[in-house]
């Protein structure tokens, strides 16, 4: 599936600092060579150089300006590669951005020999489970999992913490948010498995969101090492997105959804829902009425479903992919440019994570809002808090912002099903609107 070219916008992804002058090992500097990694981006260059000095970091970075190497980068500097115990921990909330991370430091292994590494998810086949314990009894210096079933094979004698010197938190907020309806097993897991590594290990904690709730996590993992905070975001959400929303009082979203996605010729898409049901939901009508090339992920399937539906949607064998949050933070499909928010998120971070689909390494992008009423009060909300610009859907589609994110129009479709007549009752931006 071709995709047309995606202006970049290079101050959210470029720095002064260059890899080179890191003094990075050879075998490091190699493998980042063969990669194409010669810049770092600025959340790098506030993470790296005070990891590889020893530090403690906290970090905050854009969605899609590379925090994954922010701490790979100094692991794999630091790391003794004629030691084959554990020297490194990085815990994820999904098992989906544990296979994306371990992906890459395999793309790493060519370069470094004796490098060995494995993820432990939960949702496994019995057969993966027993050759997940083989590999690590084997021996593997870094590991990246899940907090439960890092929790269990800890627990369980699998691996030994005694060498471990970094301890990584990736999508930090969802791992330490305590929410008495939901995560609250995951929060607690996640701060139980720091109090079993060695007091000099290191403590590396990234996202692209920090709540107030986050900062009793934070303090329960740090301890009483010192740690500084880092911030390499000058705003919120990329400056390469552009947000749009299709507002319908009580109207039809799946007319709305028909209509864009006919009217917009779209290479890949991420479609998201509130819930698993809306996603089933969804995902029936698009395939079995419309005929829509769609596949979809939530928590209901199980592990071998979902990486089957992923990777088809990876390799392009599908333009749609309906999904629960589930998948709103870490993974990255670069040829991913329109983010439709089928139901608008209950909460700003979350629109934040979904929004950031689309807008990987500073490329151009755009996200769509479908609302209704119900949705008034969190849309105008989210808005002022992510200081953004959610513009009605226009009837004459600006080309040049289409274009840029590597988007082509299509004349078909109708146009009063997109645009309609209706907006919300109160505009945060713009001109004022009449009915």
């Amino acid at each position: 599936m071709s995709q047309s070219k995606r202006e970049i916008i290079k101050e959210e992804v470029v720095s002064e600092t260059t890899y080179r002058s890191l003094g990075l090992k050879d075998d490091l500097m190699r493998a980042l060579t063969a990669l194409g990694v010669n810049i770092l981006t600025p959340i790098q260059a506030k993470v790296i150089p005070r990891a590889i000095a020893g530090e403690s970091v906290v970090a905050r970075g854009k969605n899609g300006t590379g925090k994954t190497f922010s701490y790979l980068v100094p692991i794999l500097q630091s790391i003794d590669l004629k030691n084959p115990n554990l020297q490194a921990i990085i815990v994820v909330p999904v098992r989906e951005l544990a296979l994306q991370i371990s992906g890459i430091i395999k793309d790493f292994t060519r370069y470094m020999i004796g490098l060995r590494h494995t993820y432990v998810i939960g949702g496994c086949s019995q057969e993966d489970n027993i050759q997940t314990v083989q590999v690590l009894r084997e021996g593997v210096q870094i590991v990246v999992g899940t907090p439960g079933k890092l929790s269990t094979i800890a627990k369980e004698s699998y691996i030994r913490v005694s060498d471990v010197k970094f301890f990584v938190f990736d999508e930090a907020d969802k791992l330490l948010e305590v929410d008495e309806t939901r995560d609250i097993d995951i929060a607690r897991q996640a701060i139980g498995i720091s109090r079993i590594i060695p007091k000099t290990a290191q403590i590396l904690l990234l996202s692209a969101t920090f709540n107030r709730e986050c900062i009793v996590g934070i303090k329960e993992v740090m301890g009483d090492r010192s740690y500084s905070q880092q911030n390499a975001m000058s705003c919120m959400v990329p400056q390469g997105l552009t947000h749009y929303y299709v507002y319908k009082k009580s109207g039809d979203k799946i007319k709305i959804l028909r209509t864009l996605l006919t009217k917009l010729r779209i290479d890949h898409c991420m479609i998201f829902c509130n819930s698993v049901r809306s996603s089933r939901n969804l995902l029936y009508i698009a395939v079995k009425k419309l005929g829509f090339p769609a596949l979809a992920v939530h928590s209901h399937m199980t592990q071998t479903e979902r990486n089957k539906a992923f990777d088809k949607f990876k390799k392009g064998e599908a333009r749609y992919l309906i999904c629960s949050d589930l998948y709103q933070r870490g993974i990255d499909v670069p040829s991913v440019n329109i983010v439709i928010n089928f139901d608008f998120p209950f909460d700003i971070a979350t629109y934040l994570h979904r929004a950031g689909r689309a807008s990987r390494f500073g490329r151009r992008g755009v996200v769509i809002s479908l609302l209704q009423s119900s949705d008034e009060e969190k849309f105008f909300e989210t808005q002022k808090a992510l200081s953004i610009d959610i513009s009605p859907f226009p009837k004459e589609i600006p080309k040049s912002v289409f274009m840029a994110a590597g988007l082509s129009v299509s004349s078909e479709g109708d146009e009063e099903a997109v645009e309609g007549p209706e907006h919300p009752r109160h505009s945060t931006s713009g001109e004022e609107r009449k009915e």
